[in-house]
């Protein structure tokens, strides 16, 4: 093998090792944080931190539906985020920046605006994400 070669190789092996070492830390949690439990409910106490009747059946008039997702192992300053489809087309995105010290939970909600308003029946998934890294993911009905 050439001179040239050689060293291309090695830096491909580096590269590799690199690559190798951010995935198996990534997966761990390390600083990119660890989602412990995503969960939907129609009540989420604050005073508490946690969801209320955590549910995944919702109906079409429910004037609230929270996400809740309990974090750990992240840092201060973190991003958490969610996208969100309705029967598998893309519906809508958020994020907060997570101020709180690990443990804690991070509440998201989707309110009807109006009090006669509906929400579109169907299947909604919801994609965690902390600090652009996929975390997990959640489901829940509108409607029968």
């Amino acid at each position: 093998m050439k001179k040239g070669g050689m060293a291309l190789l090695i830096l491909i092996i580096g590269v590799l090792s690199i690559l190798g070492a951010c995935a198996t830390a990534s997966s761990r949690g390390g600083s990119a944080g660890i989602v412990e439990v995503a969960a939907t409910s129609s009540t989420f106490d604050m005073a508490l931190d946690k969801p209320i009747d955590i549910t995944s059946q919702f109906a079409p008039t429910d004037r609230s539906i929270y996400l809740a997702v309990s974090l750990k192992d992240f840092r201060p300053g973190s991003r958490c985020e969610f996208v969100r489809y309705l029967d598998d087309k893309y519906l809508d995105h958020g994020s907060v920046i997570v101020t709180k010290a690990p443990p804690t939970t991070v509440a998201f909600e989707w309110s009807l605006r109006q009090a006669e308003a509906r929400r579109l029946e169907g299947i909604y998934r919801v994609k965690v994400y902390l600090n652009g890294v996929y975390k997990t993911e959640i489901s829940y009905r509108v409607g029968g």
